[in-house]
């Protein structure tokens, strides 16, 4: 199977891209190919309908294209103010106005990092939200790593039994869909 892998920030030490690799770690030792993305190479304006114009539209659609050809999508967001990152919702805003579109009937698995306890849970029931508004098949189960900087090991990845036990049920919940 193949997993297109994203996070919600470009910060260079940012949690969820931790999250995004641990989570590529654990599903290439299980078999998979993953293709991670790093937005940053994708960049996009505060999305308008105003300026849509087709260089930005070509943008949006390459990192679309990435999405449509895998099996299945990633998603790791940093929780702010409760809710998704700016650029996040910023980038499946743009990919929403793509003539190919990324998440109708798409499989997305989502997840989030932080230092607090709870890992960023309370953004991804906006994240689940928006996914679905837009066609996409948000599988039930989450990846979330609360105190992620004590538990980073030091390839700087968060894989210890708790998160390989919550990817390995999200790979199984994708594989049933697909």
């Amino acid at each position: 199977m193949k997993i297109t892998c994203l996070a919600g920030s470009i910060r260079a030490s940012s949690f969820n891209n931790v999250a995004v690799k641990s989570f590529a770690f654990i599903a290439e030792e299980a078999g998979h190919e993953c293709d991670i993305i790093d937005l940053s190479d994708y960049p996009l304006p505060l999305f308008n309908q105003d300026e849509e114009e087709e260089s930005i539209i070509a943008i949006a659609q390459k990192l679309a294209d990435r999405l449509n050809n895998s099996d299945a999508v990633f998603i790791s967001s940093p929780e702010y103010n409760g809710s998704v990152s700016p650029l996040l919702k910023n980038t499946l805003d743009w990919m929403s106005r793509t003539p190919n579109k990324p998440y109708q009937n798409k499989i997305f698995a989502i997840g989030a990092a932080s230092p607090g306890a709870l890992g960023g849970i309370r953004g991804l029931a906006h994240l689940r939200d928006i996914l679905t508004s837009v066609g996409a098949i948000v599988i039930p189960k989450m990846l979330t790593i609360g105190g992620i900087q004590n538990l980073m090991d030091e390839q700087g990845l968060a894989v210890q039994e708790r998160q390989k036990n919550q990817v390995e049920s999200m790979l199984d919940s994708i594989e049933k869909l697909l």
